[in-house]
């Protein structure tokens, strides 16, 4: 082939651009997307957990690794980051590893490890009663986590976390001439009205959509501790189920000492990640049930003092503390199915 004839292919092909616009880039990835995947791992009839059951799981599993790796993906490593775990002892992440769970990967909840720890009669067995509701919980957290992990590639890979200040009178050239000197007088008042950041006003649509499924994440997991520790789910708020859970594992002499320890490990984090004063809840709930805090640089109010980059890594923060909880509870699962002769 001539070199021509390679210039030329190159340049009619939107994933090798330089630069996308947001239309270019939507089209693009729906480019690398049209294949489907194919799932290579098949139900084993040797697990306590039905054939549908095993094909979700794995079908979720090979979603969320595939996240990066096709042509024309945003690869994972440059928009997400392993966790840095702060209250999970070495020791504890070292397990994990060796159970196949990959603690400290980038994509750390990607494996079928957990069929082979929870489904399993030889190692960490769910009860019977309850393993089909268990699982089918679970793999919505997973489910949850990977929407978070798309959101995140989307964001990094249409370059939203560098703000730029383009005039409003630049962005939108039509502006009638009123409303120009309407613009201008404001801005000589100390309004400054005469800036939109345009990308971080973009870039809110996926912090607000990943700070949203975040928080949803913390209920499932609450109430999948719940059914974990045959406690009643009809609490009206999630401090409700934190104080259920708290009460239970306080109480109760049935439990396993490991179990217990990673049980107030996972509380611990979770009252200090919701409590009313941290910054999950606020943001939140003001998105849900109040006006809003509108960043810098987006219609901006009083109480903002952050831009949509800023506000961007406090969400990634958030959800570093919340795959360490993911990993903290599936600890205590382990203890309390383990048997005897499992322990250490």
């Amino acid at each position: 082939m001539s070199k021509n004839r390679k210039r030329h292919n190159k340049s009619k092909n939107p994933l090798v651009r330089s630069s996308l616009t947001y239309a270019q880039a939507l089209e693009a990835t729906g480019q690398a997307r049209r294949n489907l995947f194919t799932v290579i791992e098949y139900p084993k009839p040797d697990f306590d957990i039905g054939t549908h059951t095993q094909n979700k799981l794995a079908s979720i599993v090979e979603m969320m690794d595939g996240i990066g790796k096709s042509s024309g993906d945003f690869p994972k490593e440059k928009f997400d980051q392993a966790i840095t775990f702060h209250k999970l002892p070495i020791e504890a992440i070292e397990w994990l590893e060796k159970a196949g769970i990959p603690a400290r990967r980038t994509s750390p909840l990607s494996t079928l490890a957990y069929r082979d720890l929870f489904a399993s009669e030889k190692y960490f067995p769910i009860e019977k009663e309850i393993i089909e509701k268990f699982f089918s919980h679970f793999i919505h957290c997973l489910l949850v986590e990977t929407q978070i992990i798309i959101a995140k590639q989307y964001y990094q890979g249409l370059g939203l976390h560098q703000p730029k200040k383009p005039s409003i009178l630049e962005a939108f050239p039509n502006i009638a001439p009123q409303f120009k000197a309407e613009l201008k007088e404001a801005e000589e008042m100390g309004m400054d009205l005469l800036t939109i950041e345009v990308d971080q006003l973009h870039g809110r649509i996926f912090l607000e959509y990943c700070t949203v499924m975040i928080r949803a994440q913390w209920d499932k997991l609450v109430s999948l501790s719940c059914l974990m520790f045959g406690l009643r789910q009809n609490w009206g708020s999630i401090s409700d189920g934190l104080k259920a859970l708290d009460q239970h594992i306080n109480t109760s002499d049935k439990l396993d000492p490991g179990c217990k320890h990673y049980s107030k490990i996972f509380l611990d984090i979770a009252n200090e990640r919701l409590s009313e004063k941290a910054w999950l809840k606020g943001f939140r709930d003001s998105l849900l049930h109040q006006v809003g805090q509108h960043s810098l640089g987006v219609a901006p109010q009083r109480t903002s003092s952050f831009t949509t980059s800023e506000l961007w890594d406090k969400m990634c923060d958030e959800h570093n503390w919340l795959r360490e909880a993911i990993m903290v509870i599936l600890l205590a699962f382990v203890f309390k199915g383990s048997k005897t002769e499992n322990k250490n």
